[in-house]
């Protein structure tokens, strides 16, 4: 299930809902006002609060962009220049892909922080709730359009009979990997607009890190050449979606609070959207 954390990125400050501040006891009241302190972006120097969120999601952006590099680095010491054409051509479908990701991810994102912002939590979870549906009915159906149609679209943005194999390597593989590419690009949005922008940077750069590793493994330890840089893509992907999942489902447990005390960062879920539990709480 996915959640909306109260508190988080409020701009019309800390959501809370009285029946449940009368429930909770005096220690998790006062560790609660330590975060809405954080993440109460109407207090507080603007420009400040601007840049807390911008310079994280710029330099996510920034990352990013080391998928494509560390491929074309890698891929460009193979012998001959095959290969690296072979994955330019894919270029067009991978930016389609992402463009539905993104569809799902700063449409519904806005949506959502404008209803916790009017403290209809209940709607933000609905939101975020469908943006995910709607995430995986895309994965689902972009996969099987371009897998049915890949050779001609590929011929169709300039491959030739020599340099179309290694553009089907690797969009086969890249294709049967595109629900976690649609679920770690079209959820991230979603952290960073509860203010975790922090977090939503370290979900593309742990993606980055991984394919750096695997890259160099997959291509050349392994032998599998265009394969391999398509595979180690994809795990990372799927790294950064397990990451995104995890930090929305965990019911305040982030393994990215940075040393902060549980309870200062800790994510309440309220209202009964069918997309979240009861609420949890830190020990």
């Amino acid at each position: 299930m996915l959640h909306v954390a109260s508190g988080a990125g409020v701009l019309h400050g800390r959501i809370k809902t009285p029946d449940r501040r009368s429930a909770e006891k005096r220690g998790h009241r006062r560790r609660e006002m330590v975060k809405g302190e954080v993440h109460n972006f109407s207090r507080g120097s603007i420009p400040r609060n601007i840049m807390s969120l911008a310079l994280p999601m710029t330099a996510a952006q920034l990352i990013n962009v080391l998928y494509s590099v560390v491929d074309r680095v890698y891929l460009g010491r193979l012998p001959g220049h095959l290969a690296l054409t072979g994955l330019g051509l894919t270029i067009p479908i991978v930016s389609i892909i992402m463009g539905f990701a993104n569809l799902c991810g700063t449409g519904g994102a806005p949506l959502c922080s404008i209803k916790r912002g009017q403290g209809d939590n209940e709607e933000a979870e609905r939101v975020l709730g469908n943006a995910f549906t709607l995430l995986l009915i895309f994965g689902a159906a972009v996969t099987a359009v371009f897998l049915w149609f890949k050779q001609p679209l590929l011929y169709l943005f300039g491959a030739s009979d020599a340099t179309y194999p290694y553009a089907d390597a690797y969009m086969t593989i890249y294709l049967l990997g595109t629900i976690f590419v649609m679920i770690g690009l079209g959820m991230n949005p979603f952290i960073n607009a509860q203010g975790f922008s922090r977090m939503g940077m370290m979900t593309v750069a742990l993606g980055a890190a991984v394919n750096i590793v695997l890259d160099p493994i997959f291509i050349f330890a392994l032998d599998m050449g265009v394969r391999g840089a398509a595979l180690a893509t994809v795990l990372a992907q799927g790294c950064s979606a397990l990451w995104v999942l995890k930090f929305l489902t965990d019911g305040g447990r982030s393994s990215g609070c940075g040393g902060t005390p549980c309870g200062s960062r800790r994510r309440e879920y309220v209202g009964s959207s069918p997309w979240a539990p009861p609420a949890l709480s830190c020990p």
